[in-house]
């Protein structure tokens, strides 16, 4: 009889890596925006805040790839959770002004590109061409359900024991996600500038397309909820079940997408 091997693929640990830094970060994200709402921050001030915190994403792109080049993704990877836990704390333990509303935006742009870039190269960097388009669909599918099911919990959570309890429990679950990443098998700790060129040119366009369609999932799940809060309800609840209604017709859409893809490419 076989014995049950459980993550011993660079696969298994990716997708599970995926579902719980995904669960961590929906967990707590939608509602970010509404708390600073609430806290007494205007719409536009809010909106400011995307604004600084997109700004860090597109200033600290180059500079965290250089840091990956230098120190390998993996230890990138594991400064994202304390990233978290720091930028979360201080949105609901600092004051209320501008400065805590900046320093947040900026820290939050920090852990995200610290997120992202090594993920993405994990992805790229154990698919081949011909598969990417079905994974990008698989992963982005992945996502939206961690996504469903983790808005609900905060929720939840959030409503019943604070922002704070939210935020610690998300912490947990990043961290733990980012675990199964120390003992994947990839070679990512040193290699050159060009082998990482030429991992971003194998990107066919329709798989692009799919992580494109993920990144604007993720902006209309934040702007959207505070829509809802403002002008409809300001239950948590509520706003979350309308995020799993967005959610499962995300998965709809990619789906038939990443399926006709597979189609045209067969």
């Amino acid at each position: 009889m076989k014995k049950l091997k459980v993550l011993s693929t660079d696969s298994d640990k990716l997708y599970l890596f995926d579902f719980l830094t995904m669960f961590a970060k929906s967990f707590i994200e939608i509602f970010a925006p509404l708390l600073l709402y609430k806290l007494g921050f205007s719409v536009p001030m809010i909106l400011i805040y995307f604004l600084i915190r997109s700004s860090t994403c597109l200033i600290m792109t180059p500079l965290m790839t250089r840091l990956s080049r230098h120190i390998g993704f993996k230890k990138v990877l594991m400064i994202t959770p304390p990233i978290f836990f720091i930028a979360y704390l201080m949105m609901v333990l600092t004051p209320i002004n501008f400065v805590s509303l900046a320093l947040f935006g900026v820290l939050y742009g920090i852990y995200t590109i610290a997120y992202w870039t090594p993920r993405h190269y994990f992805i790229l960097n154990s698919s081949r061409k011909n598969e990417m388009t079905t994974r990008s669909k698989w992963f982005t599918i992945l996502e939206t359900v961690a996504g469903m099911i983790a808005t609900f919990a905060g929720a939840l959570v959030i409503d019943n024991y604070g922002m704070v309890a939210g935020i610690i429990f998300a912490g947990v679950v990043l961290a733990l996600g980012c675990l199964p990443m120390l003992f994947m098998h990839v070679k990512t700790e040193h290699y050159r500038r060009d082998k990482f060129s030429s991992i971003l040119r194998r990107i066919p366009k329709s798989s692009l397309a799919v992580l494109y369609l993920g990144e604007f999932k993720s902006v209309a799940n934040t702007l959207f909820p505070l829509y809802l809060f403002i002008f409809v309800s300001q239950h948590l609840q509520f706003i979350a079940g309308f995020e799993v209604m967005i959610g499962l017709a995300s998965i709809l859409v990619i789906y038939v997408y990443g399926w006709l893809m597979d189609k045209k490419t067969t």
